[in-house]
């Protein structure tokens, strides 16, 4: 599990694509859960499916936080994954 935060963890952000890239075949499941708080128990995880293809993308609805938790689990009996990195387009949100 890893934490993306863009540089800023105090500030929230509206997430609004994510895309994660592996070696194609990989049978990598991803999970992800966008949160304000470091607590794992009160993190609420969202299946995005397995990256098979090697490039998995995942379009946001309006979901805020400060943080995203990237959890990435191996699900292949053959081949281990490869993850090369991810990339993701967010606005911070103005405070007021």
């Amino acid at each position: 599990m890893y934490v993306f935060h863009g540089g800023y963890p105090e500030l929230e952000k509206e997430f609004n694509y994510g895309w994660w890239f592996f070696v194609p075949g990989a049978g990598a499941k991803v999970q992800v859960a966008i949160s304000n708080t470091w607590s794992p128990e009160k993190l609420n995880w969202v299946g995005l499916g397995d990256a098979h293809d090697g490039v998995l993308e995942q379009h946001f609805k309006k979901e805020r936080g400060r943080l995203m938790f990237v959890l990435i689990r191996e699900a292949s009996r053959n081949a281990r994954f490869y993850f090369y990195g991810m990339a993701v387009d967010f606005d911070f949100v103005q405070r007021n």
